[in-house]
């Protein structure tokens, strides 16, 4: 690898951020809101311009090595190949893409709740936007990004993970077009992830759920003719849940609930020093309605939220999709003592902290 390069080119070298969702799972794709904050454990890439149409990727962590043309479409090769769709939408946005040699390597587990895929797309952007002299914005890859993971496949993802890794940092984000995004102050240290080792199928608990949740929607919307996800209140379809089938009644309560604990949360965080105790109850009550109602916990995870408290954290729950993966954890001056508790369990444990978002590194 390496081969060809441009010496008049200089190296080329970003990383994007992994991000845990901190209140607001499945709210994104509804048009609702979240609190997403970007973690320091990142995806980076490393390499130059070179000088015909090819790119040339050498992935660290598989061993593997790929290489395609950028002339013409670029057919895919793999179900979800968002190296190459990548390329395919800024082709389609009329951006000429060079050919490059690089290296890819992630310290982000793959398939956990922890967006290692969209932290890759955001860094392979953000490469090509420097090889291409692309003036991107954070949010123009954001964008970019998006459209190459979920948009160019039909996937049912929203944008929260991508604007997520590109962004940093934590903010509460109204998941609307154009997003409305407003940073928080709050100053959150204590985060702390456990990792079940069980690996997830993100795009089918997604797919299987967003199906449910939207038929929940129009079948209360036969009782409430003026129901609105954003606004009706968890009193209004209280009387009308045991009309629905058991599943959905369960999804909307999980979808209406989390909803209000995304406001509560968002007020609590715009302040500088916010409640940790309030934090870690709002995480906790985010993950009751995540298993209870979107019954998207496993065993492994309750038993590691379960220790996780009992060694002092204030609040857990699932990040992401569910089903495996891993679970967020706050625990303010107990890092190191959950982080056993949860190496006791026969899981992994990462003591992590808030970071900034997709950068060029030194």
């Amino acid at each position: 690898m390496m081969q060809h390069k441009d010496k008049n080119q200089p190296e080329i070298f970003v990383s994007a951020p992994g991000r845990v969702c901190l209140f607001g799972e499945d709210q994104d794709y509804l048009g609702l809101s979240v609190i997403p904050a970007a973690i320091n454990r990142r995806v980076y890439i490393r390499g130059n311009v070179i000088h015909d149409d090819i790119i040339k990727i050498k992935y660290c962590n598989l061993d593997k090595q790929d290489q395609f043309s950028v002339a013409g479409k670029i057919a895919y090769i793999e179900k979800r190949d968002y190296i190459r769709s990548a390329v395919n939408v800024l082709k389609k946005q009329g951006y000429r893409i060079e050919g490059v040699d690089c290296e890819i390597w992630s310290e982000i587990p793959i398939s956990a709740g922890l967006s290692s895929s969209s932290a890759l797309v955001v860094a392979w952007v953000k490469f090509l936007a420097s090889a291409c002299g692309l003036p991107f914005s954070e949010s123009d890859i954001a964008r970019v990004a998006f459209d190459a993971e979920v948009t160019e496949f039909g996937e049912p993802g929203g944008m929260m993970d991508h604007f997520a890794s590109a962004l940093g940092g934590t903010f509460h984000m109204r998941c609307i077009n154009p997003p409305v995004i407003e940073r928080l102050n709050a100053e959150l240290s204590g985060m702390v992830i456990g990792n079940t080792m069980v690996r997830k199928n993100t795009i089918e608990s997604l797919n299987k759920r967003k199906s449910e949740i939207k038929m929940a929607i129009e079948d209360i919307s036969k009782y409430i003719t003026n129901f609105n996800i954003e606004i009706t209140e968890f009193s209004e379809i209280k009387p009308y849940l045991n009309k629905l089938e058991t599943n959905l009644s369960k999804r909307l309560c999980a979808v209406i609930r989390m909803r209000d604990i995304v406001k509560t949360a968002q007020k609590e965080l715009i302040k500088k020093h916010p409640d940790p105790e309030r934090i870690g109850e709002l995480m906790n009550l985010h993950h009751v309605c995540m298993r209870d109602c979107f019954e998207n916990s496993i065993p492994e995870s309750e038993r590691l939220i379960r220790a996780a408290l009992d060694a002092g954290a204030l609040g857990a729950k699932i990040t992401g999709s569910g089903n495996g993966g891993c679970v967020a954890i706050y625990a303010p001056d107990r890092q190191e003592e959950v982080a056993g508790a949860i190496l006791e369990c026969g899981c992994e444990a990462y003591i992590v902290e808030i970071d900034e978002g997709v950068r060029d590194e030194i």
